[in-house]
């Protein structure tokens, strides 16, 4: 059921707190910390032929988690989703050994990580592109945007500034090329954020830009198809079981984005 108009008019606050998964209908943003390239990419596109731009606004109407394990440069796996504010827990294969979890705290407990590995956690915001380099967007597009590392720090200190994240938030990620100096010795270009709360007087055309086109509707079924998808999964704790890891684009392998080079 779509009620985004009711949600947004509330301004329901969002929380920011994988297995079979059904198709995002939408574009994925891309950050690239190497060369601070920010890009719009649609499903099953060539990731050298996504839309480069330089600054993206978005609106959130739900978010997602999920945790990613490293072990050096050679291994990366990453957990199941879960829709935040759902009960059902991460699972994380590892080696062909299933963990599971309902926090990374617990997560961490069971895995008792080496020198080398680490388990960092990751917020999907999922939403709809309300301009692209300044211009506001005519059509309503579905949207998803993976926030992880020093940008996710960024982005919510920029949120808890303006009181948190809620359905009338509008974040701006603007590719500056800005420099900042890692853990590691290294140096990263990092994302530049914008955020603020939807004057009063916007409200109403708002809701109607992003509902007349069926676009509110088709991320209602993407966030319950998840849903269903991410707790409709048994596995034991410390089973053998492997957890099916799929792209959420394409239900192929799992799209794999540049990743912040810290030891998060």
């Amino acid at each position: 059921m779509d009620n985004y108009k009711e949600r947004f008019n509330n301004n329901d606050a969002i929380e920011t707190s994988t297995s079979s998964l059904p198709v995002f209908p939408g574009r994925m943003i891309m950050y690239n910390n190497n060369t601070g390239t920010l890009a719009l990419v649609v499903p099953g596109q060539d990731v050298d032929s996504a839309q480069e731009v330089h600054s993206i606004k978005l609106a959130v109407d739900f978010t997602m988690t999920r945790l990613k394990y490293r072990q050096g440069q050679e291994i990366s796996e990453n957990s199941s989703y879960v829709v935040t504010g759902e009960k059902n827990p991460f699972r994380l294969n590892v080696l062909n050994k299933t963990y599971v979890a309902k926090t990374k705290r617990e997560m961490l407990e069971q895995m008792q990580l080496n020198s080398g590995e680490t388990l960092a956690q990751e917020v999907i915001y999922v939403g709809y592109i309300v301009a692209i380099d300044g211009k506001p967007c005519s059509v309503t597009e579905p949207v998803w945007y993976v926030s992880r590392g020093i940008n996710a720090y960024r982005l919510n200190d920029e949120l808890q500034a303006i009181g948190g994240l809620t359905m009338q938030t509008m974040i701006n990620l603007i590719a500056n090329k800005e420099k900042y100096k890692n853990n590691n010795g290294g140096t990263n270009l990092v994302l530049s954020f914008e955020t603020n709360n939807l004057d009063e007087s916007k409200k109403d055309g708002f809701v109607e830009w992003a509902t007349k086109d069926g676009s509110t509707q088709k991320v209602a079924e993407y966030k319950e198809a998840m849903i269903k998808a991410t707790t409709s999964d048994e596995a034991p704790v410390g089973g053998d079981e492997q957890v099916a890891e799929s792209n959420p684009f394409t239900g192929g392998q799992e799209v794999e984005i540049e990743d912040d080079d810290l030891p998060f």
